[in-house]
């Protein structure tokens, strides 16, 4: 079976031309490292990731982004949250909720 594809294979023989300049655009985009178009977005992504290459804006970035996330979760939690998952795992904490109102 792999001997019929591999002949198979062997005798495919691709008809499709290629390109006149297609040669020398892959050689220039090898020659400049493959930085062809990039957009500002994609710009700035790329040297938003070497910046943090060094270790004091790594950590900032870290910081700032455990900062976000205590901050983000500390507005967005239910105060009573607490109390809730009590209720929701023990019965007895249900019938004193309810006596204590």
């Amino acid at each position: 079976m792999n001997d019929d594809l591999s002949n198979l294979l062997k005798s495919w023989d691709p008809a499709a031309p290629e390109p006149a300049a297609f040669k020398r655009g892959v050689w220039r985009r090898i020659e400049t490292g493959g930085a062809g178009k990039i957009s500002a977005v994609g710009m700035w992504w790329k040297e938003f990731l070497g910046s943090l290459a060094r270790p004091r804006v790594a950590f900032a970035t870290v910081a700032l982004a455990m900062l976000a996330g205590a901050w983000i979760g500390h507005t967005t939690a239910n105060p009573d949250g607490q109390q809730a998952y009590l209720r929701s795992v023990n019965p007895y904490a249900h019938v004193a909720a309810v006596s204590d109102s």
